[in-house]
């Protein structure tokens, strides 16, 4: 770190040190946080089976009216990470991530000469 003495002996950086700490700062964190927010959501069917059955539980003992335990179910749903339909009200497994398993090079053909390549 580049600094300079003051006559009273006291220490303090450049503006521009400071400047190229917090572009370098900013420039990582945009860098770094997308690889984050790829995770694939999974549903934990465990942890919605506990909570439902907690619900209706508090249900069948009148503890909660039909539409108390319709939000209870909900919020079991979302906190497990599953998807709430609310047409059929319940919740479901949330949809697959489709993926495709990479190609070696070797399985990538270019087309014939004046052939054009369908996706």
């Amino acid at each position: 770190m580049i600094d300079t003495t003051t006559p009273g002996g006291s220490r303090r950086m450049r503006p521009s040190v400071i400047v190229t700490g917090v572009a370098t700062a900013a420039t990582m964190a945009g860098l770094l946080g997308p690889a984050v927010s790829h995770a694939e959501k999974v549903w934990d069917l465990g942890s919605y089976d506990s909570c439902a059955q907690a619900a209706s539980d508090r249900h069948s003992q009148g503890k909660t009216t039909d539409s108390e335990f319709i939000e209870e179910m909900q919020f079991c749903c979302i906190r497990s990470d599953g998807e709430w339909n609310t047409q059929a009200v319940k919740c479901q497994a949330p949809p697959a991530t489709f993926q495709t398993a990479p190609q070696s090079p070797r399985s990538v053909v270019a087309p014939a000469p004046g052939k054009a390549a369908l996706p």
